[in-house]
């Protein structure tokens, strides 16, 4: 019922046209679950590298451009698919024949990679690519297509994915996707598992190595080493042009919609990345810095823009409470620099209470936050009447949490006694 209502959807599943293609998909789908594949286990020679078999990669305008080197097409050769064990080219076609029509059905999905790691030698990953193109298009939100998509190319050697030329097509798969709905968080996840494989890792499953830690960890399961690459870690001069550019990328979603939580989430995870990068001598004032940036010419125009929109307000907590906050540790000069920032935000939420006449509840959320982390670090003489306007004034314009605040009233106080 993707994008259809029910009246909508009760008259079509009343079209007869309608109901013969779901007795078909019905009749596919226990055919494929009713047919016995063989057990699967990985010849001697494949289980420690990836098929042997010739593959490369080139561009073209399509969404898929992978080309079988030795059949010169994007199908199969009829010799691969005669020797194929019934049962598995059976599922094979049957299940390229279902899955368009339902992309969600997790079962038909697993039982064609268990088909495909049955006869790895004839596995195209062009074919997989323009099953799971076909399959996004009825659904951009699929769970299983884009798990598959991920499966597909995280099953083939290195050398097949290091041209740009496959990468960059995803890339841009990913942008034509984003442009017809910005918040699409599954999208935005394949895309990190692409730009995973451009940084380069120990195996194809959207880690992101920074040659001290891993940012972001994996999005599939490696059984084994069977089928995965071992594509060497990126130079600091390459991983910093690719997150430059995604940084660039998801700013430009943010400045076409200020509530593209999705893009939001991507760049709260290459802030610290890019302060890792550009700041290894002094990682905390780098991370000041890009907080500070961050606050000025995303923040500030979001919340000045849609001040009832928490999506900004979220993104505030983490760079003021999370990214930026020091450790107790950190020497003085840097604990005064984030308690600057804190005395900016704090004038800066002030004057925007005064121009919503103090009626939005995200701003006085934004101002307990900036209070309560200056306290933490410095304790003023005022800061408990502060905290205790906030909390009233949240109890009164938004009443239905009314308890709750009190609740976080009598906590602080019971915490400073």
């Amino acid at each position: 019922m993707h994008n259809t209502s029910k009246q909508e959807w009760i008259a079509k599943i009343s079209d007869p046209k309608s109901l013969a293609k779901a007795l078909k998909y019905r009749q596919l789908v226990r055919t494929v679950i009713g047919i016995d594949l063989p057990k699967f286990e990985p010849p001697r020679e494949l289980s420690d590298q990836p098929p042997s078999e010739p593959f490369s990669v080139t561009g073209s305008k399509n969404l898929t451009t992978i080309k079988n080197i030795s059949n010169g097409n994007n199908t199969p050769k009829k010799s691969d698919q005669n020797i194929l064990p019934v049962p598995v080219r059976k599922v094979l076609d049957l299940t390229a024949a279902a899955l368009p029509l339902n992309p969600d059905q997790s079962t038909l999905w697993n039982r064609r990679r268990v088909a495909l790691l049955s006869s790895f030698s004839s596995f195209s990953l062009c074919t997989e690519l323009d099953l799971t193109a076909s399959c996004l298009k009825r659904n951009p939100k699929s769970y299983p297509a884009w798990h598959h998509r991920k499966w597909s190319i995280s099953k083939y050697k290195s050398n097949s994915l290091s041209d740009d030329d496959v990468v960059n097509d995803e890339l841009c798969l990913t942008a034509t996707f984003l442009k017809m709905d910005e918040r699409n968080f599954h999208c935005w996840n394949y895309r990190r598992f692409i730009v995973g494989i451009m940084l380069g890792s120990n195996c194809v499953d959207g880690s992101w190595p920074t040659h001290v830690a891993t940012v972001m960890g994996p999005q599939i399961h490696q059984l084994g080493t069977f089928g995965v690459s071992s594509l060497a870690p990126s130079s600091p001069s390459i991983l910093k042009d690719i997150v430059r550019s995604e940084l660039n990328f998801t700013s430009a979603a943010v400045a076409s919609n200020f509530s593209n939580s999705s893009a939001l989430h991507y760049r709260s995870k290459l802030l610290p990345v890019v302060a890792l990068i550009d700041g290894r001598d002094n990682i905390t004032s780098k991370r000041l810095d890009l907080a500070r940036n961050e606050l000025q010419s995303i923040v500030r125009d979001a919340v000045f823009t849609e001040p009832h929109d928490q999506t900004a307000w979220w993104y505030h907590r983490f760079l003021i409470g999370e990214f930026a906050r020091p450790t107790l540790t950190d020497e003085n000069d840097v604990v005064e620099s984030y308690l600057t920032l804190l005395r900016e935000e704090e004038e800066a939420i002030r004057e925007l209470i005064k121009v919503e006449e103090r009626g939005c509840k995200w701003a006085w959320v934004g101002l307990h936050a900036v209070i309560s982390l200056t306290a933490e670090f410095e304790k003023e003489v005022d800061t408990d009447k502060k905290l205790r306007i906030c909390l009233d004034t949240l109890a009164e314009i938004d009443p239905i949490r009314k308890a709750r605040y009190m609740s976080m009233r009598k906590n602080y106080h019971d915490h400073v006694q």
